[in-house]
């Protein structure tokens, strides 16, 4: 990325920081369907995880260890 920036090529450059950036926003998305499909299994009442926000999901999976906790 830095040799397409040096080179001064900012097409090539600028499409490959928006198929990064869209790779990541499908991944993250992605993510967080997986841990909602976990824990609608794992609820004993799954209907009161649609009202969860994606925080939450993070930090309950963090505290479960289905992710890496970041601040640790």
């Amino acid at each position: 990325a830095e040799k397409m920036r040096a080179e001064g090529n900012q097409d090539d450059f600028a499409s490959f920081r928006t198929a990064a950036i869209k790779n990541f926003e499908l991944t993250f998305e992605v993510s967080l369907k997986l841990i909602k499909r976990y824990f609608e299994w794992a609820a004993a009442i799954p209907d009161e995880i649609d009202g969860v926000n994606y925080r939450t999901f993070l930090r309950i999976a963090a505290e479960i260890g289905l992710i890496d906790d970041p601040l640790e």
